[in-house]
Parts: C-alpha cells; sequence; structure tokens
C-alpha cells in the first residue's frame, strides 16, 4: 500500500507541472510560468521590489531580473527608483499590464469554471485540500537537509 502511495504521489508532483505548463498552453497569451506568477506578484502588491519578489516566489534575484526584463521590454511592467536612495527600486504595472493581466485572471476564471464543472465541486475542493497539505508539509521540511 506504501508503495502505490508513493507511485501515485510522484506521479502528481511531476504532473503538476504538466498542467501549469498546459493550462499556460489554453490560456494562450505567450506567458511562461515565471513570468505569470511575476506579474500577478506585482498586480497584487501594486509596487514592489524585485528582492521581495524573489522572497515570495521563492525563486532566485536572477531570474527574477531576467522576467523583469523581459516584462519591462514588452512595456507590462516600469521600474521605479526611490527618491530617497537611487539604488532602491520597485517595479509595478503599466496600463498595459495591467490589461493584459486582467483579461488572464478573466481566461483563467472561467477555465477553472469549466474544470468544477468537469470534474465536480466536492473532487476540486479535495484537490485543492490536498494540494495545500503538500504545500504546507514541504514548506515546513524546506529547511532540513535530505540524506539520500
Amino acid at each position: 500500500m506504501e508503495q502505490l502511495v508513493y507511485s501515485e504521489l510522484s506521479q502528481i508532483i511531476i504532473k503538476n507541472k504538466q498542467i501549469m505548463e498546459n493550462m499556460l498552453q489554453v490560456l494562450g497569451g505567450d506567458f511562461g510560468r515565471g513570468q505569470l506568477m511575476v506579474l500577478m506578484t506585482i498586480y497584487q502588491k501594486k509596487s514592489i521590489s524585485p528582492t521581495d519578489i524573489s522572497k515570495i516566489l521563492r525563486v532566485g534575484t536572477n531570474r527574477v531580473a531576467c522576467v523583469l526584463n523581459e516584462m519591462e521590454s514588452r512595456k507590462l511592467i516600469v521600474r521605479n527608483a526611490s527618491s530617497l536612495d537611487k539604488r532602491r527600486v520597485t517595479v509595478s504595472l503599466t496600463p498595459e499590464g495591467v490589461k493584459t493581466l486582467e483579461k488572464m485572471h478573466q481566461k483563467i476564471k472561467s477555465l477553472y469554471s469549466e474544470m468544477v464543472k468537469s470534474i465536480g465541486e466536492e473532487k476540486a475542493m479535495m484537490f485543492n485540500s490536498t494540494i495545500n497539505e503538500i504545500w504546507e508539509f514541504f514548506d515546513k521540511k524546506k529547511g532540513e537537509a535530505v540524506n539520500v
């Protein structure tokens, strides 16, 4: 039984990435998973430093910088230098960035609604609960070394 559970959980973790990639293909918009997550974070915070984005998303500052450069070249974000300290920079969405992300939010809501109708509300809620529990488990374990 334990081996079966291990195998099933391993498959779910692997499929999680594939689900995100498939969802992004269905949504269109020419965004990678990281780009969408960065845009959503900026949208939620209104104005935020690249370092804080890195901490929230748990990705390296170099990766965030690359994504921000791409988003800036597409005119979706703008960098704002602090008037008190020119070394401090925050980023915020441009009107085009807000418009793009709001369109994406509508597509995501529609897609999720369709998914819930397909699998049922009870299964969708159970899946959400399980994913949150798995997230919390690994969040607690992230600081521990695992010897293999």
